[in-house]
This record gives structure tokens, sequence and C-alpha cells, in this order.
């Protein structure tokens, strides 16, 4: 079955399985499924059970969330720490 495709074929326009995004991008199942719950993402079509999604829009949101959430702090470790 051929993915349906809007316009000629791009990297903005390719059509991604979850698990595709994953392989390809690192970026887990759980994540794109609480990214639509949020209502973050939504799914372009579907091919059989599987929702696909446009990889322009993965990355979009995936740059967004990384703007949103602060960076994570790393520990520091002062030599008063340490006992010296």
């Amino acid at each position: 079955m051929r993915r349906p495709t809007t316009g000629t074929p791009s990297a903005r326009r390719r059509l991604l399985t979850a698990a595709e995004i994953e392989t390809e991008h690192g970026i887990p199942r759980g994540t794109l499924k609480s990214w639509v719950a949020r209502g973050h993402l939504r799914a372009f079509a579907r091919e059989g059970r599987a929702h696909l999604y446009r990889e322009s829009d993965v990355l979009a949101c995936e740059r967004d969330r990384r703007r949103t959430c602060p960076p994570a702090r790393s520990a520091t470790i002062m030599d008063s720490d340490l006992g010296a």
C-alpha cells in the first residue's frame, strides 16, 4: 500500500509511523503519544492501524518542547562538599 502524500515528496512532507520516528529521530513512542494526548501533535493519516505523522510536524513539536522546557540542572560539586 502506498502512503498518502501531498505534492512532491520532500523531507517536509514525509509521513512516518511512530516506529519510524523512534528509529530515525530517537523520539520514543510514549513521547509521541503524550504530545498527541496534550494536543501538541496530530496524526496526519492512517495506514492500516498505524498513525502517520508528518516528519516536519514531529520535528517542529520536538523543537517547541525543547524551547519550553528548562535545561536540566547539572550538579556542581564544590570543594566544600568533599570535606576539603
